[in-house]
């Protein structure tokens, strides 16, 4: 949840700024030392950039073991399919799309698709043995926009945050 992160955050400021020595505290240009505090704990919402979305397909090997419409053991037995992976490029911490926000929508991921996070990138794959292009589509379409919506809602307590950070380590 947003609260666990920014307290966690809380905590790593005030930790951070009891472990500098009074030395340098007295040494330091107050308003440099408040400055890089605030630079070093302001969290950098992830943006998507939905202009450098590429999309990737090609042959894929099913495993419809599971299928409960085919008759097969619970051993592996794959077939011919079809992969589309889409990526998502994006800056920001990647790391804050493991928080959830105070209001979120839950993504499709599981239901016939696979989300990785990979560097500066998400990536939304969907693969089957019949697989409808367009409804892959939709799909995307459809969990672009729950991403997009929940980086919208997290951004309104991430920006309070960074907001009060001066005020925060500077009373």
């Amino acid at each position: 949840m947003v609260v666990d992160a920014l307290t966690g955050q809380l905590l790593l400021i005030k930790e951070r700024i009891q472990k500098l020595e009074a030395d340098y505290i007295l040494k330091v240009n107050e308003e440099d030392l408040v400055s890089n505090l605030v630079t070093e704990f302001t969290l950098d919402i992830p943006v998507l950039d939905e202009s450098g979305i590429q999309v990737d397909y090609g042959e894929h090997q099913i495993d419809v073991s599971g299928d409960p419409e085919r008759r097969f053991s619970s051993t592996p037995f794959y077939v011919a399919g079809t992969r589309v992976t889409f990526s998502i490029p994006f800056t920001g911490d990647v790391n804050l799309f493991n928080v959830q926000p105070r209001q979120f929508a839950m993504t499709l991921s599981g239901s016939g698709s696979k989300t990785q996070l990979d560097g500066n990138e998400i990536r939304i794959t969907y693969a089957a043995a019949n697989l409808d292009a367009q409804g892959a589509r939709r799909n995307f379409d459809a969990e672009l926009a729950r991403i997009k919506q929940n980086l919208v809602n997290l951004n309104e307590s991430i920006a309070r945050h960074n907001g009060g950070l001066e005020t925060l380590i500077d009373p």
